[in-house]
């Protein structure tokens, strides 16, 4: 029986290396996520958001404009995006930004850049502009 433990694990972990966390255990063996982040929400078996996602719902539930704002000017693109998302929200339920903030995300909203997104087991790529497309109809971007 010990000679399927190892293909067993890989196939009840195919899904959790894009969770957003760093370091995940099953069966006593370590998995290390070298991805990155991903956008998308209820990603893997478990149907969990990523650590970006917690992170901004986490700000957006408190109004916190200069915590999405820092993840739209984040080094890393999908943490980008995930800023470019906080501020259409924030935008929807009224609250203004200054024209630089709504510049960069439009600029993000509009590119071809691919990004990985993920959502229930399935993994891919995605223009940043699909990743947006339904977060994009709201007052201050056109």
């Amino acid at each position: 029986m010990a000679h399927f433990r190892y293909p067993l694990i890989l196939v009840l972990c195919a899904c959790l290396p894009q969770l957003g966390v760093s370091q995940r255990t099953a069966a006593g063996i370590a998995l290390k996520d070298t991805r990155g982040p991903v956008y998308g929400r209820a990603c893997g078996i478990a149907g969990v958001d990523p650590a970006p996602r917690t992170e901004l719902e986490g700000l957006l539930s408190i109004g916190d404009s200069l915590g999405v704002i820092a993840m739209l000017f984040d080094k890393d693109l999908v943490f980008q995006v995930y800023g470019a998302e906080g501020v259409i929200r924030l935008e929807r339920s009224g609250m203004r930004f200054p024209e630089l903030i709504l510049q960069r995300v439009d600029r993000l909203r509009r590119s071809g850049k691919k990004i990985p997104v993920c959502s229930g087991c399935s993994h891919w790529e995605e223009t940043i502009k699909e990743a947006l497309r339904d977060k994009l109809s709201y007052s201050g971007i056109r």
